[in-house]
């Protein structure tokens, strides 16, 4: 399936996540130098972004993210929290600001693998365990809409088979606002064939988004829960007046 059609306006949740240096460092739980440097990488990224984007940032597509010149000094930082026995000790505000990295990360698929869901390994720059994987989407949950949410759900497919805790977390990420997060957990969960599939599968038909639509006519095939609901996605799909979600449609 492809990722087309990814992003969406994410302003308020930028916005609402911004934060100055001098505040967040007054916070007692952000006392750690690690946690010192991954809040001034954070602050240091979201000043970037803002001169790249101008007026536009937060209503943007993402593409100069990955051109920030310091993603290698991220991923080391990142590298020392996926790889610690205290990840589930980090502050609340601390994980905000991982996954705000990881989220602006996305282009690159690296600190996240979320780009190649059939790989093994959940991170491209450290040993990040399933463990401490637990850890970021139980924040994420809880956390505003970003970037990040969809890379996450993505990267169950990794999962040869989800317990019943990753299959809640799964769930829970299927639950959040942005239509695309519910597309790649869509993803996730049919491939994984749950229970209440067909259930999933028509919440996300209802937010009438078309490719979307794709994805709920995907899982469909995918699991072969109902044949009678899979014809008629894509009889409609077929109708569209996007070409391209024609030809994707006749492709499935």
């Amino acid at each position: 399936m492809s990722l087309t059609k990814k992003r969406w306006n994410n302003k308020k949740c930028t916005e609402s996540r911004t934060c100055d240096i001098n505040d967040k460092f007054k916070d007692k739980h952000c006392v750690n130098t690690l946690e010192q440097e991954i809040c001034e990488s954070r602050i240091e990224l979201d000043k970037w972004l803002r001169e790249i984007y101008g007026d536009s940032y937060g209503n943007f597509h993402g593409e100069n993210d990955i051109g920030y010149d310091h993603w290698d000094r991220i991923e080391k930082l990142l590298k020392k929290v996926f790889e610690s026995e205290n990840h589930h000790a980090l502050a609340d505000s601390c994980l905000d600001d991982i996954l705000f990295l990881i989220s602006r990360s996305d282009e690159g698929g690296r600190i996240i693998a979320w780009l190649h869901p059939n790989v093994k390994p959940l991170s491209h720059i450290a040993d990040l365990t399933i463990e401490n994987f637990i850890v970021l989407c139980k924040h994420a949950i809880k956390s505003g809409e970003d970037f990040c949410d969809y890379q996450l759900a993505y990267c169950f497919h990794k999962f040869d088979s989800l317990s019943k805790d990753l299959e809640e977390l799964l769930i829970g990420l299927f639950k959040k606002d942005a239509v695309y997060t519910k597309r790649l957990a869509l993803e996730s969960l049919a491939k994984h064939r749950v229970p209440n599939l067909e259930n999933y599968i028509t919440e996300l038909w209802a937010t009438n988004d078309e490719w979307a639509g794709l994805n709920c006519l995907d899982a469909l095939k995918v699991s072969g829960c109902n044949d009678e609901l899979f014809n008629k996605y894509r009889e409609k799909l077929l109708k569209s007046n996007d070409e391209h979600i024609r030809t994707n449609a006749e492709s499935i």
